[in-house]
């Protein structure tokens, strides 16, 4: 059985413009500032919006491009990782909502690029709706302007899920009683530690209703490493969090896929794991 062919870029990908054509990230909205002030919201990456460029998003900027590249230094199928980490998030939000989820709190993903959870609930007529908890200043301007009804963004620190899942509810969109699907593709790479990432994990458990479900993935400079390693690592952080994987961890390719593959045509991907309690 061959490998199912992949139309996809050389890396690296030419640079994408920021944004849009003829606005300024200090125009989406308010909180920025023309110049120094912008400049220096822009100067740190972030881990998203570098991902959006690895998908060929246009919402990156100089620095963003710069982690993706160091990403590539550990994985040169860079953008193919960042892929079938896209199409895993996909095909988890279709199997949650085919098995009753209503509502999805993403609480990492770029929405700027294809794919993002609102959009899979969207052009599959889905029976759901998405809150992306967001703090970073660009990512929460950009994603309240492209995010449509009844979804929602809703500013608030992922690190501190009991405020955060406040803030969530306050959108109006889920019903407080029901279990939601955490969406945590790319959460990791937002922490310091495998512990920060565990105690964020294990207090969004204590403040979620119980039944619903974790969505996660591994850090992306470190899950792309071949070997066993990194997916036993995930499938511990996870049940140290309290949370019960319901089936192996695997990589991303190889959660449910949609067709069939030769195994030894596709390249390392981010571990990947659906949990509940």
């Amino acid at each position: 059985m061959s490998a199912v062919p992949l139309s996809m870029p050389r890396w690296p990908p030419e640079p994408r413009s920021p944004v849009w054509p003829g606005m300024s990230v200090g125009s989406v909205g308010a909180g920025f500032d023309h110049g120094a002030g912008e400049r220096g919201l822009l100067a740190a990456p972030h881990p998203a919006r570098a991902t959006d460029y690895l998908l060929g998003g246009g919402y990156n900027f100089p620095a963003d491009r710069e982690l993706a590249r160091r990403w590539s230094t550990v994985d040169p199928d860079a953008e193919r990782t960042a892929r079938a980490g896209r199409s895993f998030l996909a095909r988890a939000v279709r199997h949650l909502v085919a098995a009753g989820v209503r509502g999805l709190v993403d609480l990492s993903t770029a929405v700027t690029a294809g794919g993002a959870p609102h959009q899979v609930v969207d052009d599959n007529r889905l029976h759901a709706r998405t809150v992306y908890v967001q703090s970073d200043p660009v990512l929460l301007a950009l994603g309240r302007m492209l995010v449509p009804e009844p979804h929602a963004v809703m500013e608030a620190p992922v690190g501190a899920p009991a405020a955060a899942w406040n803030v969530a509810l306050t959108a109006g969109v889920l019903t407080p009683a029901e279990p939601v699907a955490l969406l945590a593709v790319g959460l990791a790479d937002l922490v310091a530690s495998r512990e920060e990432l565990c105690d964020v994990l294990a207090v969004w458990r204590a403040v979620v209703p119980a039944g619903s479900w974790l969505v996660l993935t591994h850090r992306f400079d470190t899950a792309v490493v071949p070997g066993a390693g990194p997916g036993e690592e995930l499938a511990v952080l996870v049940g140290d969090a309290g949370w019960t994987s319901c089936e192996p961890v695997v990589r991303a390719p190889y959660w449910r896929p949609l067709w069939p593959f030769d195994i030894d045509g596709i390249p390392p991907a981010a571990p990947v794991c659906v949990a509940t309690f």
